[in-house]
Parts: C-alpha cells; structure tokens; sequence
C-alpha cells in the first residue's frame, strides 16, 4: 500500500482537527481543575511560531497521572461527542503506553499499526507523567520494568515491516525474543508500575518514554503552570518551560535544516 504524502491543504485541515481537540482537552482540565502542558514540539511550536510548527501534523500533551486519571473519568460523561477517549480500557486492542484523543469521522491510519482494529481517526497524544523514586534500586527497577516492556510492545505491536535497514532486523529478533510475553502481560505491568508513582513521593518525575532515555525532571517542574497563546487561544503550559525544553531539545528556537521541516508520521491512509 502506498503511503500517504500530505498536501498543504490536508496538513492545515489536520492541525485544525487537533487544535479541536486541544481546545476541548483545555474545556474540561480548566472546569475541573486538571493540570495538563503543552509537550514536546507542541510546546515548541507554542514558544517559537505561537501555534503549530509549520510542518507539525499532531498535537502532544503532558498530564500528572493524578490528573489523567481524573480526566479520563470525566470523559466517560462530559468529552464532546466529536471526539473518543482512546486507551486500552475504551479500545481493547490498543496497547501504546500513553492514551490518545481521537476526532470521529476520520481516519490518520499510521502504517505502523494499521493492521489493527482500532480507532483510527486525526489524534492528540496524552503523556501521563509519574513520579520517579528517590531511592536508586527503585529507580533502576522502574527503568528496567519499563524499558523491558517498551521494547516488547515495540516488537510485538509495532508492525515490523513499516521498518528498513538494521531497525527491521532487530524488530524481528526482538519479536522473536517476546514471543512468550503477551501484549496484555507487557501493557498491564508497565501500567500497574506506572501506577504506584501515585504513592512515590520523589522529588523527580517524567514521562515513561523520557524515562527510558534517561531524560528526567524534578517533580516541581510539573507543578506550576502558565497561559501561553496557541493559534490564537490560551491554553496551558509548564511554567519553566525553557529549562524541560533546553534540556530535550538544546537550542530549541532554532529552525531545524529545511529537509526536516516535514510531518513526521508515515501513513496508510487518511480521511479528513
């Protein structure tokens, strides 16, 4: 199946669809008192451009698990019709480590799990962040739990043959390696690990992808927040974003080489 090169008219479309939903995600945290920022190249867009970096095609957001969990409950009865709450309790064949907004009535089907029947409609990704142990054996068991359960939905999930080169080779192994591991068994462990953050109390916390990679914040990082403007709306952001984003991204107000000013994500198909 070919994949799906954007043109600028859907890509504009695409981020319409997301600021949508941000808006809405924006709704419900300020109703109930929710904190949730900007992530990621979201964030930067927000800093950089006030908006959408050009070339952006989603939308990502950090939320403290004590507010994720809240928000995932108020979704059950107060999310607009127009958008679906996606997570492995919603959508039982969904197992990626973070929960997703998607828009109904469209389809931004990544190659990568397109096998799959799930919702597949134009998405926000929501990073929930927990907090780490101060102590350094719990430390290194969390790192370890999550690192090998990342890797395993990787290779079990992720369809190997959206991969190239060495990449497509070391899917394969690893698939073979998890094979005694069902993807509930990995989903459920990192899930119930991350879940004993809410008893942690550690001065440190981070999103489990930045987990593995070793990039961690302190716990106050993720505390205050701030109104920054986004398209033209305030929406929220952590207020000492330029230390979180220096430390990912090193001097993030400079535009990147002009080959990478592109949209990031490889798809099979998409409605809009």
């Amino acid at each position: 199946m070919a994949k799906v090169v954007l043109t600028d008219e859907q890509l504009h479309k695409i981020q319409q669809c997301t600021l949508e939903m941000l808006l809405e995600v924006d709704r419900l945290c300020r109703k109930h008192n929710l904190k949730y920022s900007l992530a990621y190249g979201t964030l930067i867009g927000a800093i950089r451009h006030k908006g959408f970096i050009p070339w952006d095609d989603d939308i990502d957001i950090w939320m403290p698990r004590e507010s994720l969990n809240k928000f995932k409950e108020i979704c059950k009865t107060e999310l607009n019709e127009k958008f679906f709450y996606q997570c492995n309790e919603t959508d039982p064949n969904y197992y990626l480590l973070f929960d997703k907004l998607r828009m109904n009535g469209t389809v931004f089907k990544e190659d990568y799990y397109s096998e799959y029947e799930i919702h597949h409609g134009v998405y926000l990704d929501i990073f929930p962040i927990d907090e780490i142990p101060d102590a350094a054996l719990k430390r290194r068991y969390r790192h370890i739990v999550y690192r090998f359960c990342r890797l395993g939905i990787q290779s079990r999930y992720l369809k190997t043959s959206s991969r190239a080169g060495s990449k497509k080779i070391l899917s394969y192994i690893l698939g073979l390696c998890y094979s005694p591991f069902s993807l509930r068994f990995l989903y459920r462990t990192a899930e119930k690990e991350a879940a004993s953050s809410l008893n942690c109390k550690g001065s440190k916390a981070s999103n489990i992808f930045d987990t593995v990679k070793g990039r961690i914040f302190e716990r106050e990082d993720f505390e205050d927040y701030m109104d920054v403007m986004f398209e033209g709306h305030k929406v929220m952001a952590v207020s000492n974003y330029h230390k979180m984003l220096t430390a990912l991204y090193g001097d993030y107000m400079k535009l990147p080489p002009e080959n990478e000013r592109q949209p990031h994500h490889e798809l099979a198909e998409l409605i809009i």
